[in-house]
């Protein structure tokens, strides 16, 4: 008898429960390929992908999911990563380390193979046994990803058709909110790489200025590839790619033939940092965008094409969706410092790539935090780097696909990730763009809850031709946007320091649900938001699932839908004007009152509003971490301020766990909002003081947390709503209400 080698993962508990289960036949371990069978306890799998569009859960059909990163067919990551909800409701995450090309098949019984070709099968297991359990695990392994700037989760644009200094200056002059501008290649000299073209754009430092002194952000594409005749390109240097006679391997990019760095090379960090810091004399940017960084090319390997007989260059087993490893990229026999083969690095490539451009862009821009994005990712790279989708067409489906995209990438511990906002190619000039024009409010609707929200290209002088209606309903979904910035600011410090994601699939809140694990054209938006975009041209009602729970309309508070009694898919009325999203009771959520024409402006002069929505037991919870959205080392430096809040039927409290002298928040709670009493208030208690409830002012005195100053300040009543407070001074015992107004 021939003795079955593997593995088996179990849970025990009241019935033991087989989670992975590798003694199956099919083991192959050789040079150049390598598989291994798994078999699973349900079909319930999520992720290996951030870019397939077969649905957010996968289908076990036998499908194939090639895992190599490459421009062709936009599969621009590697995420050897999945999520498991178990048969009996619990959830386990996989991880296979492994960089090299890859076949992931998904089988029906339910199984997964994994066949790669070549390294080793290094496995993570992540047990759980909730979602956000197996994330936090998870992030432990990959690393934490890194907390943004206030500034990168505010509305961005920009082109790669500027043509003059007038495109370029036009666009910060939107009607809406704005902080990033974002200029692609029209902008180089010759289409090399880290220049700009002085003849086109002579005034270009007093625009930039001119952009910064509006509190606005400067951001560029940048593509890893050196044209031969450039500055920047050394020939005598080791710190590009080589080829297997160690010689710089040439590759044909858009601008002719040119080297890829080798960022696996400790010099090359260095000679980025300088690059960069040359770069940024010319043109004072303030992030990132890494494009191509796959890598990509337009030739199938090098210049003068691969080794036919190097068996790296033609591997003994051939990916099911992809041609040659060599298309549109390197040539895998191509060399990395200390001897390593692009065969068996090239998946890394791009979270190597972001790795070493933020440590050169974090020597170059010193005073304040910058952004980075990069179109190439592996698992790691959110500690670097977000992730922009930039090639999705304008389409409704490509727009629900999105949401997909969105929330694996959040699982891959990337949150900071978003589509290009109505697509890439807009056709806004086409003849007729009634279809196109409400496709675009929709997408605006659906972006205001994008952990990243922008929109490229994005002329505003095209925007501005669809009708004044279309334009102020995206005004509105962009300044929703900036009204929930505390809260999205918020879930960012959650995912940085617990590694949880921003926006999750329904399932993760509702895993005893079955229901919910197919969803994934609803999401919820930090814990106490459940967004429920309209992915369909001429909806006036919208099919809405409803889980277990207390759910408020946040736009008709007389909506409050109770899960526990209406649970499953109801029908809402929609119209064009109206975005839907929900509240989930047990929820506190944090709003900006104002907004301004940016995040910096509104973070520092919006004052908050609390919305309270109870549970069904009468009770919720909220959190605010607060910043000035541009230091550097907030939170090891002890410069921010974190509370927490809490509610019950008759009482709302704030407790400022961490507050310190670096970070003044001035701004002030103007507004409070109380859904889901049941009772009429008759008294009104603040500090322990009764305040007359038939009077529209009332004075307080509020202790600071040093207990030693006091401090008067007044409120309004508004009728019906809640009191006003004021700004965040210590730990309050806010009110005590009794019944309902």
């Amino acid at each position: 008898t021939r003795e079955m080698i593997g593995f088996s993962v179990s849970r025990t508990h009241e019935a033991t429960s087989t989670i992975f289960n590798t003694t199956m036949e099919g083991l192959i371990f050789s040079d150049q390929l390598l598989q291994l069978n798994m078999a699973l306890s349900s079909s319930n799998v999520y992720g290996l992908s951030g870019d397939h569009k077969d649905g957010l859960l996968r289908k076990m059909e036998f499908n194939y999911q090639s895992v190599w990163a490459t421009s062709v067919e936009k599969r621009h990551g590697a995420h050897p990563f999945l999520l498991h909800v178990e048969k009996d409701g619990h959830a386990s995450g996989f991880f296979l380390q492994n960089s090299n090309a890859m076949d992931v098949i998904l089988n029906p019984y339910p199984a997964i193979t994994f066949r790669t070709t070549g390294g080793i099968l290094d496995f993570y297991i992540f047990l759980g046994p909730t979602p956000a359990e197996v994330m936090a695990q998870f992030a432990d392994k990959i690393g934490k990803p890194f907390l943004p700037p206030l500034w990168a989760l505010g509305y961005h644009f920009g082109s790669d058709n500027f043509q003059s200094e007038e495109d370029f200056s036009a666009l910060p002059n939107s009607p809406f909110p704005l902080d990033g501008l974002w200029v692609g290649q029209s902008t180089l000299k010759d289409n090399k790489e880290f220049t700009v073209d002085a003849a086109r754009y002579p005034n270009i430092t007093k625009i930039v200025s001119d952009l910064h002194d509006n509190k606005r952000q400067l951001l560029v594409d940048t593509r890893p590839a050196i044209l031969l005749n450039s500055s920047h390109y050394n020939k005598d240097a080791t710190y590009f790619v080589r080829d297997s006679s160690n010689k710089t391997i040439l590759a044909k990019v858009a601008g002719g033939e040119a080297a890829l760095p080798d960022y696996f090379h400790p010099d090359t960090e260095g000679w980025l940092q300088d690059v960069l810091s040359s770069y940024r004399s010319l043109l004072s940017f303030d992030g990132l965008f890494v494009d191509e960084n796959e890598p990509s090319t337009v030739s199938n390997g090098a210049v003068g094409g691969c080794s036919r007989t190097d068996p790296y260059d033609n591997p003994i087993y051939s990916l099911k969706n992809v041609a040659k490893l060599r298309t549109k990229t390197l040539c895998p026999s191509a060399r990395h410092y200390g001897g390593l083969r692009h065969y068996d690095v090239h998946n890394i490539y791009g979270w190597k790539s972001s790795a070493v451009t933020r440590t050169a862009l974090s020597g170059v821009i010193k005073e304040k935090r910058s952004l980075l994005l990069s179109r190439s990712t592996y698992l790691g790279s959110g500690v670097h780097t977000g992730h922009f989708i930039k090639e999705n067409a304008a389409t409704w489906e490509d727009m629900k696909h999105s949401i997909v995209a969105m929330l694996n990438y959040n699982m891959y511990g990337i949150p900071l990730v978003g589509a290009n906002i109505c697509g890439y190619k807009s056709g806004i000039h086409d003849d007729d763009t009634s279809t196109e024009e409400e496709m675009c409010v929709r997408w605006h609707q659906l972006a205001a809850f994008y952990p990243l929200a922008k929109r490229y290209p994005a002329v505003e002088t095209e925007m501005l031709k669809f009708g004044n209606d279309s334009v102020r309903w995206i005004q509105d979904a962009v300044e929703l946007r900036y009204k929930l910035l505390p809260t999205l600011y918020t879930s960012f410090y959650s995912a940085h320091m617990k590694g949880l994601p921003v926006v999750s699939p329904l399932f993760f809140n509702y895993l005893n649900d079955e229901k919910t694990l197919p969803i994934d054209t609803q999401f919820m938006f930090g814990a106490g938001i459940m967004v429920a975009p309209v992915l369909k041209p001429g909806v006036t009602k919208h099919q809405v699932y409803f889980p277990n729970d207390l759910w408020y309309d946040y736009h008709d508070r007389n909506n409050i839908i109770n899960g526990k009694i209406e649970r499953g898919w109801a029908e809402q009325n929609v119209s064009l004007d109206k975005q839907t999203y929900y509240a989930r009771g047990g929820h506190i959520i944090v709003t900006h009152l104002n907004i301004f024409s940016s995040t910096q402006q509104t973070n520092e002069m919006g004052d908050y509003v609390l919305d309270v929505y109870l549970s069904s037991d009468g009770e919720s919870l909220g959190e605010l971490y607060s910043d000035n959205g541009l230091s550097l080392h907030t939170i090891s430096h002890d410069q921010f301020l974190f509370v927490k809040f809490y509610a019950s039927k008759d009482n709302l409290r704030s407790e400022v766990t961490l507050r310190y002298p670096g970070h003044d928040n001035k701004n002030k709670i103007q507004e409070i909002y109380i859904r889901g009493l049941t009772d009429h208030v008759t008294n009104v208690t603040v500090n322990n003081s009764d305040q007359n409830w038939g009077s529209t002012t009332f004075e307080v005195c509020l202790i600071l947390l040093n207990c030693i100053v006091l401090k008067i300040v007044v409120f309004e009543i508004k009728p019906c709503l809640w009191p006003v407070w004021p700004r965040f001074l210590g730990n309050w015992d806010w009110a005590r209400l009794k019944g309902n107004c």
